[in-house]
Formats: structure tokens, C-alpha cells, sequence
């Protein structure tokens, strides 16, 4: 049997039941299973028996395997392929190489050089006698070489010395928009500060802000909870400060603008008590509990118009300045201050309830409409508020937008369905309100415009207790059967235009008893099973 095996292409899960029972025969194993119990001795058999890859007539069953990878090289490889690698015959130079060789360049890589790591010695006290570190620095240097050979010439004023020194630094945070005004004074402890003497014995001590900033921040609360940009002295020694970062990246680390040196690099002033200043400029936000939206600080008191920052093409103005500015002072955008959202949604409900007071309160649902007065009531305050809008032109094409000249929020926009859902107008009842008084419906019932157009006080008796149901099916009705109506109030007019009118009365109107009108009202309502719909006949006893 396993000399005349013979093997379908398919792979091992799926072969059929009887060439399984074929494999396993070969394989000396219990055929006499279900399928799946089969397979299973069929896959351990092979995984117990790895040789069995070398055995011709199992091979179909390993050709659906991927070649093996390469394993990694040795030693002992690695010197064959150098041996082999060495045999072969030089090639000659071409391209630029030749042309490097030709001109006797070396085609060598340059030489790699790193700095000397600085000494890491602390002098025993800050802006004292330093005769002992000069004497000790003399005595450590080592020798030079022969006095023919020429000495490296530094430049004047270059550090040629550098210490590290753990001191106390007080950090100054300034005004930005008022540098005359210190906001904050934090104290850091045991700070490292770089000392540099230069070669005329000159010293210089220096700080890493991205290393003293978060330190400071996170000693003083107000900043890290209030947020907003800090700026440092130019490094040009012009008037202009240097944008740093917001305080969320100092805190973070994630300041792109420090990342130069020069940048980075802030030099401290010494006192005679040993301690070290550092002077920064933070543009403070004003705190988020206020009434009025945050603003630059320099705002006028009292919150009655905030200052905002403003294009005005000089040369002073920074575009992402103002650009933030607008972003922080826009209730929707990401980066706004946290709760303005929420105040600028109480504020403008505030400004169309003192216009329109009979709207609910804020956050307050409106009643529902049972009646058809409810919808009207509904109906003329929601047209109320719109045409409030209107006239304040706050109206826009995509929604609204508060005035430029408003004290506040102005230049805030905002769509309709945020209006509504302030108002709480939001779902299917208020376009509901707007179809029914709309003028589909309105000029076929001029009653219903009637007393729509005096604010519910014409045919007020009529309509305002009549279920919402019953109003909208005596709308319905009346657009439904409009040409009818039109026909009727035409034939009408011809019968009184005419000097002489037809003696003979028609038979329907000796059989039944009614008007012309409500004869037409009545075939139509006698036609419809069910309940029956409110029409003009049974509202009011007669067309309109």
C-alpha cells in the first residue's frame, strides 16, 4: 500500500476522508476513526517524526510549505565568506573614486572626534576667591607637548571651563501685555546652575529653561491650573520677547521652541546672597469662573468689554497670537477656555428671554399642545424669537452671529440647531408648529388666518379649545378639497351676478335640505368610513 500511495494537490486539512485513511495506513496508524481524529494522529505523527519529510512518497504533503529562512550567520561562516571574498581579483577604480585616486585624495572616511567630557568639580562657594580652583586646574593640566610645536589659539571671551553648581533661582513671571507688573515670583531649590569661566576670567552662570520652567510651574499652582504662553527676553538684546511654548508643552517637555541652545539657554543674574534671577513674561488668561468670556490680561474691569487682539497690519502684530486669541474667546472651538460653552448657551437664552419673556426657562421644556390654542401660543413665540433675531441682525445665510460691537461674545457664530436645542425647539413638534400655520394650509381656511393674523384674538372662541387632532384635520380638509371650494364660490358669484335667476330649484337641495356647500361637505364626509373628520360643515355649520 505505501509503495503505490497516491496523493491528490490538496492540503493535509483538506483531503477527503478515504486518502486520510490512505496516508495513515502508510504511516502504520488506526485508520478505522472519525475524519477529524484521523487528521489529528496524521499532523502528531509528522511532528513527532521530522524525517518523514525525506521520504518520497510523503513529500506531496510538505509542498505547500514556504522555504525556510536563512538562519543567522556565524563566526565561522562569516570567515568563509571573508576567505572567498579576499580570493577575488581587485577591481578597478571607476567613477569617482577613480577620479579621487587619480588626484591622490583619500578615499578613507574622515576621522570621528567627540567633545571631552567636562569636569563635573563644585567650588565650595558661589562668587568667591577662585585662586584655589586656578592653582588646582594648573597643577591637573597635562603636559604639553614639545614648546616648537604651535598651541591651539582660543578665541577671546570663549568658555574654556564649565562647572556645575546646585544654587536657589527665583523665577520672575512678568506681564507680558505690562512688563512693569510681576504677576508671580516662584523659588526654586537646588536648581544646577552651569558656571562658565571664560578665558579672561570672566564668569558666566547659567540655566536650562526647559529644565527650570516645569520645576517653577509646578511649584506655583495658579500658572499650571490658569495655563496660557510664556515668552523670554530676545536673545538679541532688542525690545521683542520669545514666543516659548503654551504651559501644558513646558510642563510636558514638548516645546519645539526650546529646542535650540540658544534658546534653552537663559543667563542668570547673581546677587551678593548667592542666589540667581531669572525673568519671564507669561501671558495669563483670566481665571474660567468669570462671567465674561477669558480674555488678554489688560482687559477692562468690570467685565463689560473684553479686550481682544486684532489684525492691524503693523509690524508689532503676531498672527498666532491672534489666532489663538480668537480661538480661545470662540465657545466651539477645541482650545476654548473650559465652561465657556456652557456660559455663552445661558447667556444667549438670557438675551432672547428678555426680549421674548414668555419662552420657559433655561433648560425648561415647553407645555405640550393639546389644544389648537397651545399651537398657536407656541407658533407666534417661536416666530417672536426669529424675528428678535432679525432685527438685532444676528440673522446670517448658515445660522447666526453676534454683533462685532456686543460686549460680549461678539463675533461668536452659531447654527440654527444649536439655537434650537438652547431653546429647547429641537425635534419633530416645532416644524410641525411651521407646517400647519404655513400658507399651504392658511389660505385655504381664512378663518384659521384670521385669527393667525391677530395673534389669536379673531375666531379665538372657534379654534383654541379644539383638539390638535381635530384643528389639523380641519386644515387637511380644507387644502384637500380646495378646487371643489373654488368651484362652488364661483357658480355662486354667476347665480347673483344674473338678473334672473333659475326658479327651479335643483333636486338635491329639495331632497336634502342644505346649502350648497354643505351639500358638497357632506357627500365628502358620508364617503369616509370611520370616525369622522372635522370638516367646515360640523365646525362651524357652513363654508367658509
Amino acid at each position: 500500500m505505501s509503495s503505490s500511495l497516491q496523493l491528490t494537490d490538496r492540503p493535509l486539512n483538506k483531503k477527503l476522508h478515504a486518502e486520510l485513511k490512505a496516508i495513515g495506513g502508510a504511516m502504520g496508524l488506526d485508520i478505522d476513526v472519525k475524519k477529524d481524529l484521523l487528521l489529528r494522529s496524521i499532523q502528531r505523527h509528522i511532528q513527532a517524526n521530522p524525517n518523514i519529510a525525506d521520504d518520497p512518497k510523503f513529500l506531496p504533503l510538505f509542498a505547500h510549505r514556504s522555504t525556510p529562512k536563512a538562519s543567522a550567520k556565524t563566526s565561522a561562516g562569516k570567515a568563509v565568506e571573508d576567505e572567498g571574498e579576499a580570493l577575488k581579483p581587485e577591481q578597478a577604480a571607476t567613477g569617482a573614486n577613480k577620479t579621487l585616486i587619480a588626484h591622490r585624495h583619500s578615499v578613507q572616511p574622515p576621522a570621528q572626534f567627540k567633545r571631552l567630557a567636562l569636569s563635573e568639580r563644585k567650588p565650595s562657594k558661589l562668587g568667591g576667591d577662585d585662586s584655589g580652583d586656578e592653582t588646582s586646574t594648573a597643577d591637573e593640566a597635562p603636559p604639553r607637548g614639545d614648546a616648537s610645536s604651535p598651541e591651539p589659539q582660543g578665541k577671546p571671551g570663549l568658555a574654556e571651563d564649565q562647572q556645575k553648581s546646585s544654587a536657589v533661582v527665583q523665577v520672575n513671571f512678568l506681564d507680558e501685555h505690562n512688563p512693569g507688573v510681576t504677576l508671580r515670583q516662584v523659588v526654586v531649590d537646588d536648581f544646577p546652575v552651569v558656571i562658565s569661566t571664560s578665558g579672561d576670567g570672566t564668569k558666566k552662570y547659567s540655566a536650562s529653561l526647559s529644565d527650570l520652567l516645569p520645576a517653577a510651574i509646578k511649584n506655583d499652582s495658579p500658572i499650571k491650573e490658569r495655563g496660557g504662553r510664556m515668552y523670554r527676553p530676545n536673545i538679541r538684546n532688542d525690545p521683542g520677547h520669545h514666543h516659548i511654548g503654551k504651559i501644558d508643552a513646558l510642563l510636558g517637555g514638548t516645546s519645539s521652541a526650546l529646542q535650540p541652545r540658544a534658546m534653552n539657554e537663559y543667563a542668570l543674574r547673581p546677587s551678593e546672597e548667592g542666589t540667581f534671577f531669572c525673568d519671564l513674561y507669561w501671558d495669563a488668561p483670566a481665571p474660567a469662573n468669570t462671567v465674561a468670556p477669558p480674555g488678554p490680561v489688560g482687559g477692562s474691569a468690570g467685565g463689560s468689554k473684553v479686550d481682544r487682539l486684532v489684525f492691524t497690519g503693523a509690524g508689532s502684530d503676531v498672527p498666532l497670537d491672534i489666532a489663538v486669541d480668537r480661538a480661545r474667546h470662540n465657545p466651539f472651538h477645541k482650545d476654548a477656555a473650559p465652561g465657556l460653552l456652557e456660559s455663552f448657551t445661558k447667556w444667549l437664552h438670557a438675551q432672547i428671554q428678555a426680549a421674548v419673556p414668555d419662552i420657559p426657562d433655561f433648560n425648561e421644556p415647553w407645555p405640550t399642545c393639546t389644544f389648537a390654542g397651545q399651537m398657536l401660543d407656541r407658533y407666534l413665540l417661536q416666530e417672536a424669537i426669529f424675528k428678535f433675531l432679525s432685527t438685532k441682525k444676528w440673522a446670517r445665510a448658515k445660522g447666526f452671529k453676534v454683533p462685532d460691537a456686543s460686549e460680549s461674545y461678539g463675533g461668536v457664530t452659531f447654527k440654527n440647531d444649536f439655537l434650537l436645542n438652547t431653546l429647547k425647539l429641537g425635534g419633530t413638534t416645532t416644524s410641525d408648529l411651521t407646517k400647519w400655520f404655513s400658507p399651504e394650509f392658511l389660505q385655504y381656511a381664512p378663518k384659521v388666518q384670521a385669527w393667525v393674523e391677530s395673534n389669536g384674538v379673531t375666531n379665538d372662541s372657534r379654534f383654541r379649545k379644539l383638539k390638535s387632532a381635530r384643528f389639523k384635520d380641519y386644515l387637511s380638509d380644507r387644502r384637500d378639497n380646495k378646487g371643489a371650494t373654488s368651484s362652488r364660490k364661483k357658480a355662486r358669484r354667476r347665480r347673483s351676478s344674473s338678473s334672473s335667476p333659475d326658479p327651479r330649484p335643483s333636486r338635491k337641495h329639495k331632497s336634502s335640505g342644505l346649502s350648497e356647500d354643505e351639500e358638497g361637505d357632506y357627500h365628502r364626509s358620508s364617503n369616509k368610513k370611520g370616525k369622522a373628520r372635522m370638516t367646515s360643515v360640523n365646525l362651524d355649520g357652513s363654508g367658509e
